[in-house]
């Protein structure tokens, strides 16, 4: 398998294990954690192939940046679930 491929498979892995957690404790069926955590491991993959990075930036704008990522994933995670019908 190659790597890119290992290192989205890892992250979808991580997030359907929390989703089960999830779905264990609220007692009913839905995703959120797998898709989002699926974009976030294709964002890497992606970001590492163009090899962007923000290296030469102040922790801030790294900070920023990063979680600007992470919002930006959830976002489409949960227009994607809500749309599918399976989000929480």
């Amino acid at each position: 398998m190659p790597s890119w491929l290992a290192l989205i498979f890892t992250f979808a892995v991580s997030g359907l294990l929390h989703d089960l957690a999830i779905m264990a404790v609220r007692r009913e069926l839905g995703l959120l954690v797998t898709p989002w955590f699926t974009i976030v491991g294709i964002a890497v993959v992606v970001s590492s192939h163009f090899e962007w990075n923000a290296e030469g930036y102040a922790w801030p704008v790294r900070a920023t940046s990063n979680l600007a990522a992470i919002l930006a994933s959830l976002a489409i995670a949960l227009t994607l679930t809500a749309h599918a019908g399976v989000g929480f």
